[in-house]
């Protein structure tokens, strides 16, 4: 009896070891959001699915502007809680529908699922003020900004052309002026 109590027990503490190795693999450490490798597999996911049930979906790519100048002049330690605040931040605005992940760096995607793209826009939109009024005592109270591309998927849209377009948003975000969203 004692032998198979305790077989019991190991084989219990393989299956939690497992549920943290499982989540481990799919989460950022720092920022508590979905990883790389877990966004590219839940987009693939998604896209799949909207063959056979068609549902609106936009793609979001942030990515926290002159973030060089913050680990330079705060140190990485101020850039690692600016990266965990923004995280914040975005989970605070998305619904239970929606997607956040840490994409690498300073740059962070957000899919945002059943619901028009001016519903999703406007949560982007409060994401990015939010970021911009949110100080950070570690910076002297001084906030950060972020710039935002966003994509409207169209079904006939793949993975690769989805991110893409909404990669290419970000940089004109970038290019014209920074702390702003652009849709393409």
């Amino acid at each position: 009896m004692q032998s198979l109590e305790s077989s019991l027990k190991s084989e219990q503490d393989l299956r939690i070891q497992n549920i943290i190795m499982d989540r481990l693999s799919k989460v950022d450490p720092l920022t508590e959001l979905y990883n790389h490798k877990t966004f590219h597999e839940y987009l693939g996911w998604l896209i799949e699915h909207q063959q056979s049930n068609p549902f609106p979906m936009q793609l979001a790519v942030l990515d926290i502007d002159n973030f060089k100048k913050v680990n330079d002049q705060y140190g990485h330690w101020v850039g690692d809680i600016v990266l965990r605040q923004v995280a914040g931040i975005v989970l605070k605005h998305i619904g239970a529908d929606d997607f956040a992940a840490r994409y690498g760096g300073e740059e962070f995607v957000v899919i945002l699922t059943a619901k028009p793209l001016e519903d999703s826009r406007r949560i982007m939109t409060q994401i990015l003020h939010g970021i911009a009024a949110l100080p950070v005592a570690e910076m002297d109270g001084n906030s950060v900004t972020v710039s935002i591309g966003m994509h409207d998927y169209a079904g006939t849209d793949s993975k690769s052309s989805t991110f893409q377009q909404a990669d290419d948003a970000l940089y004109e975000a970038k290019k014209t002026g920074k702390n702003k969203i652009v849709v393409a």
